[in-house]
């Protein structure tokens, strides 16, 4: 099983990323929830655990909203790679030509030097079908 097919859902894989412990790399706080309530006129609780808080915020604004609000949120290249049988340079002319979109970019480290990879939609993650991929693949042919 990949990482990505333990998460069948966009829902499931946003509450994973925001209620998982990743330090200074966390998407959101749970302060940044509780703005985020306020900001849309969302009543929570601040004694709300972030998972019940996260929750309540994808039933009333949308998970594609909460998505949005969350710095480092997205999906990395090779999740779609797996997905669509497609390649990593496939991916990046998709972003290129605006076809996916970049949503942040993730730290990771190669010979303890920093360095940044793209982040993509995690609504495209789990709204694109392979007939649409397989048509931009065709496009992508077609005019390279």
């Amino acid at each position: 099983m990949t990482y990505m097919e333990q998460f069948p859902t966009a829902e499931a894989y946003v509450l994973h990323q925001i209620t998982r412990n990743r330090g200074s790399q966390n998407c959101i706080s749970k302060a940044g929830l509780i703005r985020l309530a306020e900001e849309n006129h969302v009543l929570v609780s601040d004694l709300w655990s972030k998972s019940e808080i996260t929750a309540f915020l994808m039933d009333t604004i949308g998970v594609e909203q909460l998505a949005a609000a969350c710095s480092h949120m997205g999906v990395s290249s090779y999740p779609f790679q797996q997905k669509f049988g497609i390649t990593g340079n496939d991916v990046k002319q998709f972003a290129k030509r605006g076809l996916l979109k970049i949503t942040g970019k993730e730290r990771f480290s190669v010979h303890g030097e920093p360095h940044y990879a793209p982040l993509y939609s995690v609504m495209q993650f789990y709204l694109l079908t392979p007939e649409t991929v397989q048509e931009w693949l065709e496009d992508l042919r077609n005019v390279g």
